[in-house]
């Protein structure tokens, strides 16, 4: 009878544990950089990489824009240009958007498929992932965290990297 019992709370300690064994950590930005710094706040994490732009981008529909970014920097061999996208309300980071800085528009198909297995290795197995718009050539694949929403995304004319707040977490 103590056997018994023993057992089954073994069992039920295993149970418990189960959803915690192959559960990924969560991110919280990107490198650096954490959801709700200032621009101050990340110029000084990003010390002798991140600059003011000469042109602030602005992304309107999302009450967005970045007028810091890193230039040239370097993924797997290839330049990006990285935009720290700031809610225009707070002043605070809500996105960081990276895009491949040359215009070779030929190797974007490539560098997606060589970055895939590294964010795979990087965050684990993909949320999301989707090739079905041949019209457009458009793939996605998406990492999805509590604080973070990381998509890659490539379409013949761009290559595109997006850490994001999740839809509902964004009132930081």
């Amino acid at each position: 009878m103590k056997t018994k019992i023993i057992v089954c709370f073994l069992f039920f300690g295993l149970i418990c544990a189960l959803p915690t064994f192959g559960q990924l950590k969560d991110v919280q930005g990107w490198r650096e950089a954490k959801w709700g710094m200032t621009e101050d706040e990340i110029l000084k994490a990003f010390k002798g990489e991140a600059v003011h732009l000469d042109k602030a981008q602005d992304w309107d529909q999302l009450n967005l824009y970045a007028s810091i970014g890193i230039n040239n920097y370097d993924i797997n061999g290839d330049k990006y240009n990285v935009y720290f996208a700031m809610d225009k309300t707070a002043k605070t980071l809500k996105m960081i958007q990276i895009y491949a800085a040359d215009k070779q528009y030929g190797l974007f198909q490539m560098r997606f498929k060589n970055l895939e297995p590294i964010f795979t290795e990087k965050y684990g197995a993909p949320s999301f992932k989707d090739n079905s718009d041949r019209i457009v050539n458009k793939s996605v694949v998406a990492w999805y965290f509590p604080s973070t929403k990381i998509e890659l995304q490539y379409m013949d004319y761009s290559l595109m990297i997006t850490y994001s707040v999740p839809r509902g977490k964004d009132k930081i």
